[in-house]
């Protein structure tokens, strides 16, 4: 068998109503089925989303996980990235859909770029699936032209990345260890670490689809007294201890910023107290 050339990673947690139009999606792509390597991890879902998975029938070959016992995101995902072996990889949550030419592009870029390069990114659709409504991704945050090239404190200052758009390099994302899974969440840190180190692309070209649902994590992570919070926290304290500038602790003192008063409105108050604490101590060193 030939080694293929990207590596498809889709975990599932009760999406049982939205993963086959994933996984067809990925069938769909303008790209040699050859070169596709797709390995779908279903984490112990509650749904009968296992049910859906054991009658799949793609068109493209797939390997197969289910889990007895839930492991959680982080750690699912590094035992994906184990049993993978391309040498670009994608996070494709079970809810998001790529647009027929998402590999060619984002593919192609990479391999035209040099090993400083780790990961290229997009501009996707985000479809409110409760109201039908559909916006580009790019006119919801502060960076109307988005950063490429060096990355890191503009990364740590406004979050502006749709995250199910990147397509890492194997390689790089080896390097820096995948993804942490001491965290609830893994996109603001695995990009964080990459950046530090590596440069990022980005096409202006929407290449994705990403469902906005009451139940997936982006919705979990604002919720009143999100845990997941406590993860985001966690990431600034490493990016204190990354940091080499005055203006990458400049910017990290304005993303703490904005995290005290998301954090006053969820009602996570001791974590607010952290934040506070983290933004005086980067205001002193920037």
């Amino acid at each position: 068998m030939n080694t293929p050339k990207v590596s498809i990673i889709c975990i599932s947690y009760n999406q049982a109503n939205t993963i086959q139009q994933t996984l067809l999606s990925v069938a769909n792509q303008n790209f040699k089925k050859e070169e596709i390597e797709l390995i779908i991890v279903d984490d112990a879902s509650k749904d009968y989303t296992s049910t859906i998975l054991k009658q799949l029938q793609l068109p493209i070959p797939y390997q197969l996980v289910i889990h007895q016992e839930n492991k959680g995101y982080c750690k699912t995902f590094n035992e994906g990235l184990h049993l993978s072996h391309g040498r670009f990889i994608i996070d494709l949550a079970a809810d998001d859909l790529l647009h027929p030419d998402f590999l060619q592009i984002a593919v192609n870029r990479l391999e035209e770029s040099n090993d400083k390069v780790a990961a290229h990114y997009c501009d996707a659709f985000l479809l409110d699936i409760n109201v039908n409504e559909k916006i580009l991704h790019s006119e919801q945050t502060k960076y109307k032209k988005r950063p490429e090239g060096t990355i890191y404190k503009e990364l740590i200052q406004h979050y502006f990345i749709c995250s199910p758009t990147v397509l890492f390099k194997r390689k790089h994302l080896i390097e820096v260890g995948g993804y942490d899974e001491n965290l609830m969440y893994e996109d603001f840190d695995i990009q964080i670490r990459l950046a530090r180190k590596f440069d990022f692309l980005y096409t202006p070209k929407p290449l994705l689809t990403k469902q906005i649902l009451k139940l997936n994590m982006s919705a979990r992570q604002v919720s009143w007294r999100s845990p997941y919070q406590y993860s985001t926290y966690v990431v600034c304290k490493k990016i204190q201890k990354m940091n080499l500038t005055k203006d990458e602790h400049k910017a990290l003192f304005w993303r703490c910023f904005y995290e005290i008063k998301k954090n006053i409105q969820l009602g996570n108050f001791k974590l607010t107290l952290q934040y506070t604490l983290l933004a005086f101590q980067s205001y002193l060193k920037s």
